[in-house]
């Protein structure tokens, strides 16, 4: 029986992601994607066409459904069945738009609608391609190549909105005009909406106004407005050992802690719990628990607290000595976290930015042969996309922006973020070789930041790091970029596995962990550095190693770490990263091994480092 295959995508995805400034922005452009590519599978499911990629997630919500589609149509339907897609998606943009047009106009700002929705109309762009299938197992590939070809062919001839954007442009986006430049339009909002979700120099246009404004109007716990801020997640294990210790002495310090804070009028973030942290949230003190996980995350390092910022963000002149007390109670939580050999004993400055992309995905579907191949494919790469959400948010403290399954990107503390680079690494795998197409591979770049740094910059970063796996080092790698905030940055890489053996990278998690708990001192890394000239040679590697054993037997705690067969055993475990390190020569494979063991002091010990 003859079929149209059709191929219907939307966007722009992209510019939508590397336009925002706030975790929320870009959580609620991912979610709002993501949510109009579950319309078109429920648009498409109600014509009786059967989608073949994407499968949706058991959960049935929006969190990373990737808005390229592969639909089985009647014969000569693709076209209707395009435009009713196109419809669904639009009528639901419009809703999205009503609601927070409402929102607005309930604050007092008198909005221009007539602007707004011509805005909104050329927000999106769709493309879509159908070719016919005569129904045969043996001419499915060939087709579905075609169709391929032909959307990519057809995303070339760029769509180009046709309105004149006057006056003062959209901060943010810097594309539309604002929809107004009126400051008592937008202090009406700031007023009701507050500071935090619209900065005193913020000027919106419709379409990023819609995104901002959005978890205002809508009660989907995956968005909501409790999206952590940067400094919440970089801080989060730090909250997660004060939690953890709650008994044994921190939960004290913060009841005290709080008191103070309520003083100065501190604002709460209102974060909703991932599953990672609802275990800490229960037992003594709930409530109060749950008043300090909401408390937003800059003011758990001691430096927010300056009284001319606290002003700013609170609108309350704030009394010196209760600043001076809450420093001081943070300081008294980083002993007591220390004394009990919590893991994370202060807040770390830095955070971690992690992309993984699937390495020749294209390639394995323009190669498959039937339809089962293909839904194969699908159903693994949407596993991945439910395993993803577990390895971020219930096995690790961090948030997860988008899970497409063959692709990724999430926020973490610096401490988990190796661990889950691996694990999804691994996932994409897995899954993959389970369904019948083995040796697979992903690159990934990660970036950590400091927590004051603009996201836009670690964005861009992240996404550069990405690249450099991909296209400098042939993919199948991990690119690591830390960028200081003295403007230092240091690079390195990692290739995944090297002839189907993976790469120890445990081995780099295990040396931050000692350096943590203080069984190795970070000092040997630097020594390291200091004679790296002395390896540059063809025997490199055995000298190299020699000093390495030396080093660690001269630097490691003989009390914390008195066994030699362990200290030993770690010494051999870290050297078989050598195989990894994607240089040719013995001296520059030297020099990346000496930058990530630096690395993990500063993913150890932060700026102490």
């Amino acid at each position: 029986m003859t079929q149209d295959l059709l191929l219907f995508t939307f966007g722009p995805i992209q510019a939508s992601l590397s336009a925002a400034r706030r975790t929320q922005d870009i959580k609620t452009s991912s979610w709002i994607f993501s949510h109009f590519a579950e319309v078109a599978i429920q648009e498409a499911q109600k014509l009786g066409c059967q989608v073949i990629f994407p499968q949706m997630p058991q959960s049935g919500a929006a969190t990373g459904i990737p808005n390229r589609l592969v639909i089985l149509t009647e014969a000569n339907q693709c076209a209707a069945v395009a435009g009713e897609l196109k419809k669904a998606i639009e009528e639901e943009r419009d809703k999205l738009s009503g609601w927070v047009q409402v929102y607005i106009k309930s604050t007092g700002a008198n909005l221009n609608t007539n602007c707004w929705n011509e805005q909104l109309k050329e927000w999106l762009e769709f493309y879509w391609v159908g070719v016919q299938w005569d129904g045969q197992k043996k001419t499915y590939g060939a087709q579905f190549k075609t169709a391929n070809l032909g959307i990519d062919s057809r995303k070339t001839v760029r769509h180009y909105p046709t309105s004149t954007q006057l006056g003062e442009r959209c901060t943010l986006c810097g594309v539309r005009s604002a929809i107004s430049d009126d400051d008592t339009f937008w202090a009406k909002i700031r007023q009701r909406a507050g500071g935090r979700v619209i900065p005193q120099r913020e000027r919106l246009c419709a379409v990023c106004a819609t995104k901002r404004f959005a978890p205002k109007v809508l009660n989907n716990v995956g968005l909501g407005e409790g999206f952590p801020s940067i400094s919440s997640i970089a801080s989060a294990s730090f909250r997660q050992a004060v939690l953890q210790y709650w008994d044994q002495g921190t939960g004290v310090i913060i009841k005290e802690f709080l008191d103070v804070t309520d003083k100065l009028y501190l604002p709460a973030a209102h974060i909703v719990p991932t599953p990672f942290f609802e275990p800490f949230l229960k037992g003594t003190d709930e409530d109060i628990r749950r008043r300090f996980f909401d408390l937003e995350g800059a003011y758990l390092y001691p430096d927010s607290y300056e009284a001319q910022a606290i002003q700013e963000d609170t609108g309350a002149v704030p009394d010196k000595d209760d600043i001076k007390r809450a420093r001081q109670l943070l300081e008294n939580l980083k002993e007591v976290l220390t004394h009990l050999g919590a893991s994370a004993t202060f807040p770390h400055p830095y955070y971690a930015v992690l992309k993984v992309d699937g390495d020749h995905l294209g390639a394995l579907l323009d190669g498959i042969a039937s339809q089962d191949d293909h839904q194969k494919v699908s159903r693994a790469i949407s596993q991945t996309a439910a395993n993803i959400k577990n390895l971020v948010e219930t096995n690790s403290p961090g948030r997860l922006i988008y899970s497409g399954g063959d692709d990724m990107l999430a926020f973490l503390p610096v401490d988990c973020a190796l661990r889950v680079a691996q694990e999804v690494r691994s996932a994409y795998e897995q899954n993959l070789a389970a369904e019948g197409f083995p040796n697979q591979t992903a690159s990934a770049g990660l970036v950590i930041a400091h927590h004051k740094t603009p996201l836009q910059s670690a964005l861009s970063d992240v996404y550069a790091a990405e690249t450099m796996a991909k296209e400098e080092f042939d993919r199948n790698t991990l690119v690591l970029n830390i960028s200081k905030r003295s403007g230092e940055l240091r690079r390195m890489s990692l290739h995944w596995s090297s002839q189907g053996t993976a790469a120890p990278i445990d081995a780099l998690s295990e040396l931050r962990s000692l350096i943590a708990s203080d069984k190795l001192s970070g000092k040997f890394a630097y020594e390291l550095e200091d004679s790296s000239s002395a390896f540059e040679q063809n025997n490199g590697y055995t000298l190299f190693k020699l000093e390495f054993y030396r080093l660690i037997k001269r630097h490691h705690s003989t009390e914390k770490w008195p066994q030699k067969t362990e200290w030993e055993a770690f010494a051999n475990r870290f050297m078989r990263l050598w195989d990894y390190i994607p240089r040719i020569d013995d001296a520059s494979r030297v020099k990346e091994l000496i930058k990530w063991m630096l690395a993990m002091r500063f993913f150890a010990q932060g700026e102490h480092s």
